[in-house]
């Protein structure tokens, strides 16, 4: 589980060549970093497989031009674990763009890493990469959007010397207004003059990180990489547990532990989550949230397979009554009627069971109740045996 979040994002200007590529992958392993966005990777889209399987140390995904034999652009998203691992990844074909979600074990983010098109040469081919990226950015996850934006935001802060001529990118100023996506230095460093590239002449922040309101940046730092003519931003952001991971209105069913199922999974489950958490045996409390999440997820699995499969065997059990009822209007027999009689005392049991389940749902969403002890509530709607509810 992580409840605090380092990225990084690098444009490695290639990493073709075996000696940089190992570097530069030794490089990011030792930021510890647990997400890493690179950009102007050159890769082509064979060299994909081989390139993942060198970064040993957690997932990779790889993005190349399919659209031509030559090495341009190229874009990865790279995890620093084997807790996070890569989902859902999306791209374009122009090795521009990926996307993909991880599962913090408290949350799931929405990951956006692109290299943009430069808006110094080619305004409308930045115009139109910006204007296409909304399915991209999308997401009802929290989101981190980064990479290298070849332009810059503020034309007095981002660059040296100023440009205050310089337009504005209005279609990423709407994607920001869209999705609520804040640039993290700048919330960190309001007046902030930091740059990611240098030349002779100029200094620029092309390379960007900006996060969702539900992501708290902590920090950020800049530091100087000689292998490319790009710095390494890492910033450190602090994420939210999900809706519903704090204590909410959400109760486990006891009877779910004595489903053979469960036992099963969280019998093999729980020896890989423990190997898992190794890096956690010196934080107890830390410890202790990661195996309640898992736990937790776990049981919400199960209680929707219960559920169907409960759901499943009333229709079962109502489509046999039918049956059994239309036979026995047209060939009544001792047999069938002690077979309906039975059917339609199984089904009893079965809808009483379900009502119970249901009012005790609602009633743990209901401020009235929600703070009593399960037992208490349980106790004023069980089943009394001197009534009956269904004939």
């Amino acid at each position: 589980m992580v409840s605090y979040l380092k990225v990084l994002s690098l444009n490695v200007n290639g990493i073709t060549e075996t000696t940089k590529r190992r570097v530069i992958f030794d490089h990011i392993r030792e930021s510890k970093a647990n997400i890493i966005f690179l950009q102007e990777t050159l890769s082509k889209p064979q060299e994909e497989a081989r390139w993942t399987k060198e970064w040993t140390c957690g997932c990779a995904a790889f993005n190349s031009n399919s659209e031509t034999e030559q090495r341009k652009n190229g874009v990865a998203i790279l995890t620093n674990s084997t807790n996070l691992v890569i989902s859902n990844n999306n791209t374009d074909t122009r090795g521009r763009i990926i996307t993909a979600q991880i599962d913090t074990g408290i949350q799931y983010i929405q990951l956006v890493n692109i290299y943009a098109p430069s808006g110094g040469t080619n305004r409308i081919e930045n115009k139109i990469f910006f204007d296409n990226l909304y399915p991209y950015v999308h997401s009802t996850h929290p989101i981190i959007f980064g990479g290298d934006f070849n332009n810059i935001e503020d034309p007095n802060l981002d660059c040296f010397p100023p440009r205050p001529d310089h337009r504005l990118n209005k279609p990423l100023q709407q994607i920001m207004r869209t999705f609520s996506l804040k640039d993290a230095y700048r919330t960190l460093h309001p007046n902030g003059n930091q740059f990611t590239r240098h030349s002779t002449q100029t200094h620029s922040r092309l390379d960007r990180l900006y996060t969702s309101p539900e992501i708290t940046p902590e920090k950020q730092i800049f530091k100087s990489n000689p292998l490319s003519d790009h710095d390494t931003i890492i910033l450190t952001t602090r994420i939210p547990l999900k809706h519903g991971s704090i204590r909410t209105a959400w109760k486990n069913n006891v009877k779910n532990f004595v489903d053979h199922e469960l036992i099963f999974d969280l019998e093999a489950k729980y020896t890989e989550w423990k190997a898992l958490a190794t890096d956690l045996t010196e934080n107890p409390l830390q410890l202790w949230l990661f195996l309640k999440t898992k736990i937790k997820l776990l049981l919400i699995k199960h209680s929707k397979r219960i559920t169907q499969e409960n759901r499943r065997e009333i229709q079962d059990l109502q489509q046999s009554l039918e049956r059994i009822r239309q036979e026995l209007e047209n060939t009544p027999t001792k047999e069938k009627l002690k077979t309906y009689n039975e059917r339609k005392k199984q089904l009893k049991i079965k809808l009483i069971q379900r009502q119970r389940e249901n009012i005790l749902k609602s009633l743990a969403d209901d401020i009235n109740y929600k703070h009593m002890a399960d037992k208490t509530v349980y106790s004023s709607i069980k089943e009394r045996k001197t009534q009956s509810i269904i004939q």
